[in-house]
């Protein structure tokens, strides 16, 4: 990287230049062109490919964020692999053949699309973006520290001799949490979950894995390998996702009150836990006799921040803030809202415009998001060796993320002052309907798995076959007013409500009489996913 001179003030430094700090200076470029924007990162350079970084596989609201909002539809769709949804395999205690055990995904191409994602050729290619756009990137030295003011802050290096300022000061430095730390903003989550992963030299190709013919054509041909396959077991669930140049990533995620992390700590102790739990994915993975690119471990890898972005001209993106799981992807969805947050409020603050109650409301929502999250993990590892309390949850999981946030944030709602109070502002509104509908169901999948043994069913299940789910996706791509949006959330609550009474009175929970109707469509979906003896 040739040497820079540093000017000596920008309206924006961003320390951190990982996929949310590059992903944040692109929307602000592109926001505001003339925008002066330094990027600071001394690792920032040549990744190589299957490069060990979390975040490969994304979901629709942040393959939106990149498609949409960052126009980088073409690189993803030339470079990258157009993902094949999420793909689970539930417990099977008789077998761990894939064709021994309930499965759950799409049998065609999801018409929304979400990607797989190489993280060091898509970060090796936004820089070239970023640097085309105008951004400074500074891979020199690094930051020693900043002194905040309010919108004016003094930033020194450790090496250099250098003092630079700035307006607007964001930490995008991951795990690190320069910000959080430096202002004692962190919160602990009684989240307490492991990982391990690692990545391998070859192709990992699930329709491998069986000859039988029908279950190899429930789904188009060959193309479960593009799926996020989950391999879920009491305490675990165990990801394969496929990168570019046939490399694959596979990662081991567990409950450590219920799988002891000593005997997931090397590489080698890692294949001994696959051979024990995942007998058929161990075979499968070592008959291949692939190179084992690289190994890591996180333990109690959840965490929390007070608050992400504060009117006196900082703030805080991307892992930087907050983790919570990796199930289901989320990271690029918090990247995606927390930049869009950040983006609106610098863009308007540098027109001189009074961001404060715009600050304290994106704090809030952020916080209610993030809480409303946390329900879907906390406690409910035990349940993943439960085929039927499992396929209900992520059901119901799919449901809610389709129909609210996904929704809200394809639309705009989460920058729109007027929505954000209509949906946000009191005990009855929307959102703190939704939030309460969400918690009692999450509630009722622990009663229930609590009283019910695991079951041993096989077959799959079309994700696009359950009616409610089919319309919560489709209607991701058919863009709506706010009014509108306001409109549909009642409508989708009403839907999510019967799909909860419906569950419940399957699974013995007596609730089905708060709803006075429930279609018979919604019936029809629930009987089909209702698979325990």
């Amino acid at each position: 990287m040739p040497e820079i001179t540093l000017k000596k003030n920008y309206d924006v430094i961003i320390a951190g230049g990982g996929l949310a700090g590059q992903t944040l200076a692109l929307q602000l470029l592109t926001e505001t062109p003339e925008l002066s924007l330094l990027i600071v990162d001394k690792d920032l350079g040549k990744a190589p490919a299957a490069i060990h970084r979390i975040g490969e596989s994304t979901s629709e609201l942040g393959s939106y964020y990149l498609h949409n909002v960052l126009g980088l539809k073409g690189l993803l769709e030339e470079k990258h692999i157009r993902k094949f949804g999420f793909r689970f395999f539930f417990h099977n205690p008789a077998s761990s053949q894939l064709n021994d055990r309930l499965e759950l995904g799409s049998s065609i191409d999801r018409p929304f699309p979400a990607y797989q994602i190489d993280r060091g050729l898509f970060e090796n290619d936004l820089l070239e973006i970023l640097h085309s756009k105008g951004a400074i990137i500074y891979g020199d030295d690094l930051i020693h520290d900043i002194v905040l003011g309010k919108k004016s802050h003094r930033i020194t290096f450790n090496e250099s001799e250098q003092e630079i300022t700035c307006t607007w000061f964001v930490d995008a430095t991951g795990r690190k949490g320069l910000l959080k730390n430096k202002l004692q903003l962190g919160k602990p989550i009684e989240h307490d979950i492991n990982a391990v992963w690692f990545r391998l030299n070859k192709r990992i190709d699930v329709d491998e894995w069986s000859d039988d013919p029908k279950w190899r054509n429930s789904v188009l041909p060959n193309m479960r390998w593009r799926s996020t396959n989950h391999l879920m077991g009491k305490g675990y669930w165990m990801w394969l996702i496929p990168l570019v140049n046939d490399n694959m990533s596979i990662g081991i995620v567990s409950d450590p009150r219920i799988h002891d992390p000593k005997k997931l700590n090397t590489v080698e102790k890692a294949f001994e836990w696959i051979k024990e739990h995942e007998k058929s994915a161990y075979d499968n993975i070592t008959s291949l006799n692939p190179e084992i690119l690289d190994f890591k471990l996180i333990e109690h890898f959840s965490y929390g921040c007070e608050q992400f972005i504060s009117n006196d001209g900082w703030a805080i993106t991307g892992d930087a803030g907050t983790f919570l799981d990796p199930l289901y992807s989320p990271g690029g969805d918090f990247i995606a809202m927390n930049n869009t947050w950040i983006t609106d409020v610098i863009t308007r603050d540098l027109n001189q415009e009074d961001t404060h109650v715009r600050s304290l409301t994106y704090n809030f929502v952020n916080e209610q998001l993030i809480n409303g999250w946390l329900q879907i993990y906390m406690n409910k590892y035990p349940l993943f060796g439960n085929a039927q309390t499992t396929l209900f949850k992520i059901v119901w999981d799919w449901a809610t993320y389709w129909s609210f946030p996904c929704l809200i944030f394809l639309n705009s709602g989460y920058t729109d002052m007027d929505f954000l109070k209509s949906y946000a502002s009191s005990s009855i509104a929307l959102g703190a309907r939704f939030a309460a509908l969400n918690i009692k169901m999450q509630e009722l999948f622990e009663q229930y798995h609590s009283s019910n043994n695991p079951n041993t069913s096989v077959g799959f299940i079309n994700t696009f076959d359950l009616s409610f789910l089919k319309e919560f996706h489709l209607a991701l791509a058919k863009p709506i007013t706010i009014p509108e949006l306001i409109e549909k959330l009642k409508h989708n609550l009403d839907i999510l409500e019967q799909v909860s009474a419906a569950m419940s009175a399957k699974m013995n929970m007596n609730e089905e009489a708060e709803i006075k109707v429930i279609s018979p469509q919604i019936h029809e979906d629930i009987e089909r996913i209702w698979v325990s003896n």
